[in-house]
């Protein structure tokens, strides 16, 4: 099984088998979150469910970072219901306006990280071959998909990861925010053999 940023393919060559729509990931998402054992994971007042990171004895393996070097703040606010500044949420309450779905800590919406997990737990069995992503996203998303994920299955769910560096376009980072995406058939359209 390979995940490729909201793709999962059962095989490794064809078109995904499965594209699953945010509503039935929301609905997976805290139901993946019970097998998490309670000592690795801690509820806010507000509902809120939180990581324990240092609990985890394998977090900073995938990104080659030591928890003890990271610097508190230094790329967020830290939330003050935090125990550690590293912890991250698995389920977070609902603010004024957002969608949100029933859960047995409140009615919230999964953390940013607890998505990717919830599909390759319930759709592809709690196994994958290859999961593929971009290199911004190995800390802290993948780092910390991996440290759920192994938590709530009890095994090491991703057996290789390939991060992609980003690709420069007119001397900046190519992305759709930016508006300078080159797809392929634009390439092929000017005679270009990519």
């Amino acid at each position: 099984a390979i995940i490729a940023e909201g793709l999962t393919h059962r095989h490794h060559t064809g078109t995904p088998d499965r594209n699953p729509c945010h509503q039935y990931r929301h609905q997976q998402s805290h139901q993946n979150l019970h097998p998490v054992h309670p000592s690795w994971k801690r509820v806010a007042d507000d509902g809120e469910v939180l990581y324990s990171v240092r609990s985890f004895p394998g977090y900073g393996k995938l990104s080659n970072k030591n928890p003890d070097d990271l610097e508190a703040g230094a790329r967020v606010e830290v939330d003050k219901k935090k125990r550690d500044p590293m912890d991250f949420a698995l389920w977070k309450p609902a603010k004024p306006g957002e969608p949100k779905w029933p859960s047995p800590w409140c009615e919230g919406r999964p953390g940013w990280h607890i998505e990717c997990s919830a599909m390759s737990i319930e759709l592809l069995e709690g196994h994958v071959d290859l999961h593929i992503g971009g290199i911004d996203l190995r800390f802290p998303h993948h780092e910390d998909e991996r440290a759920q994920s192994n938590c709530a299955t009890n095994k090491e769910v991703i057996n290789h990861w390939i991060h992609g560096e980003h690709l420069l376009f007119e001397g900046r980072k190519m992305s759709k925010s930016s508006g300078n995406v080159l797809l392929v058939k634009d390439v092929v359209e000017k005679g270009l053999d990519p």
